[in-house]
C-alpha cells in the first residue's frame, strides 16, 4: 500500500491477460507481454496449439478446473459461510445484500445484509477475489462480524451498513436495525463496532437504508428512508454534526415514488446514495420493492445537497444488468486510484431471490447537449465478487 511499484506487480499478477506470450532470453522476468504483437503471431499460433494439447492430455478444464481447485481452499472459511448462507455451500459468490464497499490503505473492505444477528466483512486488493469474512467480534456464534447484536440497540434485521473514516482516524458505521437507524464506531474497518453514547438517529421513526455525504465545506448531511407515512417510502435528508453523531437541522423530504417504472412492485424508493459532479449533486435510489425483477436504479440532480431535486428523465440507469434481474441497493466509491464504480444487489437467480448476489460495475459521467452530465452505469463490464 505504499510502494507504487509493488502494488503495480500485485496488480498485474492478480488482473492477468487473457493471453500472455514472452521473451525469456530478452526479457527473463517477463514484464513485456508480446501476445497481441503482430511480429510474433506465427510463434503464439504454434504455442497456443501445444497448450490447447497439454490442457486436454492432463484433463485441464481451464476455468472450471481452476475452480475446483478454488473450493478446496480455506475450508475453516467456508465453514464459517455455511452456518448463515442458504445457497449451496460450494457457490463462491459474494451473497451480501445493500452492498457497501470502502477502501482504506489500498485495501478494499465490503459489508452487507446477509447475516440474521449482526454486519459481516470481506476485505480485497483487487474487487474480484475476497477474502473472508474478516470482522473482528469475539465470541459470536456466526464468525466473521464486524458489528455484532451484542453491541447494538437492536437484536435482529441489520440492513444496509456505510463505514467512514473519521478525521480523528478512527471509522464510524451507520447501518439500519429493527427499523431505525444506528450509529457505532471503531479503531478498525474491520470492527468490533460498538455504539459510544445515544447510537438511534431516528428513535421515533420507521427508518431503514441510511447514507452519509459529506461536502466540499465537511458539512455531513444524512440520507435515509422514511415509511409508514401512508404514500409509500419517502427518502429524507437532514444536516449531521462533525463527529456524525447527532442530526442538527430540520428534516428535508427528497423525493417518493410518482414515475410508472418506479410503481411495477409497490410505491417504493430507497437506498439513497448522493455524489458530487461539477457542481451538481447527483442523488441515487432504487425502486420498486425488492421482490420484484424490475427492482432498479435511477436517479434525480440539484444544485443543493438538501434540493429541490430533479429527477433525470432516462431512469433507470441500471435495470437487469447482464441479464441479472432485481438489480437494486447500491453504492458508489472509487478505487484507490480514483475511478468510480458501483456495487449493488441483485436477485440469486432468475428464479430465486435470496440470498442476492452482489456485483460490481464501472461508472462514470457523460457531457450532454445541455443540463448536469449523465450518470452512467457500464452494465456490460460486470465484475462478479467471489469469496476465498
Amino acid at each position: 500500500t505504499t510502494n507504487p511499484a509493488a502494488r503495480e506487480l500485485v496488480r498485474r499478477y492478480q488482473k492477468r491477460p487473457y493471453e500472455e506470450l514472452y521473451d525469456r532470453v530478452n526479457d527473463p522476468d517477463e514484464h513485456h507481454n508480446l501476445a497481441d504483437a503482430p511480429k510474433y503471431a506465427k510463434i503464439k499460433k504454434q504455442l497456443s496449439k501445444k497448450l490447447d494439447a497439454w490442457m486436454e492430455r492432463e484433463g485441464d478444464k481451464g476455468n472450471e478446473t481452476e475452480m475446483e481447485a478454488f473450493e478446496h481452499q480455506n475450508s475453516g472459511q467456508k465453514g464459517a459461510q455455511k452456518a448463515f448462507l442458504t445457497s449451496r455451500p460450494e457457490d463462491p459468490r459474494i451473497l451480501l445484500a445493500d452492498p457497501f464497499i470502502f477502501e482504506d490503505k489500498g485495501i478494499y473492505y465490503i459489508y452487507g445484509t446477509c447475516a440474521p444477528d449482526g454486519i459481516l466483512c470481506y476485505r480485497s486488493l483487487d474487487l474480484e477475489h475476497w477474502e473472508g469474512p474478516v470482522g473482528k467480534v469475539q465470541g459470536v456464534k456466526t464468525k466473521g462480524l464486524a458489528l455484532s447484536s451484542k453491541h447494538s440497540w437492536g437484536d435482529h434485521s441489520f440492513w444496509a451498513p456505510e463505514v467512514y473514516k473519521l478525521k480523528n482516524g478512527r471509522y464510524a458505521m451507520v447501518y439500519s436495525v429493527q427499523t431505525r437507524i444506528a450509529i457505532a464506531f471503531s479503531d478498525s474497518p474491520m470492527g468490533p463496532f460498538k455504539p459510544e453514547g445515544d447510537e438511534l438517529f431516528t428513535p421515533d421513526q420507521n427508518s431503514i437504508d441510511n447514507h452519509i455525504f459529506v461536502d466540499d465545506d465537511g458539512q455531513a448531511y444524512i440520507y435515509w428512508v422514511r415509511f409508514g407515512l401512508g404514500k409509500g417510502n419517502e427518502i429524507r435528508v437532514a444536516k449531521l454534526s462533525d463527529d456524525f453523531k447527532t442530526i442538527v437541522s430540520e428534516q428535508f423530504e427528497c423525493l417518493h415514488s410518482e414515475e410508472p417504472w418506479e410503481r411495477q412492485m409497490g410505491k417504493v424508493t430507497e437506498g439513497p446514495f448522493v455524489l458530487k459532479h461539477e457542481g451538481t449533486y447527483y442523488l441515487t435510489y432504487s425502486a420498486n420493492d425488492f421482490h420484484s425483477k424490475d427492482y432498479a436504479v435511477g436517479y434525480a440532480t440539484s444544485s443543493s445537497p438538501l434540493g429541490p431535486w430533479k429527477k433525470y428523465e432516462g431512469n433507470p440507469i441500471l435495470h437487469n444488468a447482464d441479464g441479472n434481474v432485481g438489480c437494486g441497493h447500491h453504492a458508489f466509491f472509487r478505487t484507490y486510484d480514483g475511478e468510480l464504480y458501483v456495487v449493488f444487489h441483485a436477485h440469486n437467480s432468475d428464479e430465486k431471490i435470496t440470498p442476492r448476489q452482489t456485483l460490481i460495475a464501472p461508472a462514470g459521467f457523460e457531457e450532454t447537449a445541455s443540463g448536469p452530465d449523465k450518470l452512467v452505469v457500464n452494465s456490460e463490464d460486470l465484475i462478479y465478487p467471489i469469496f476465498y
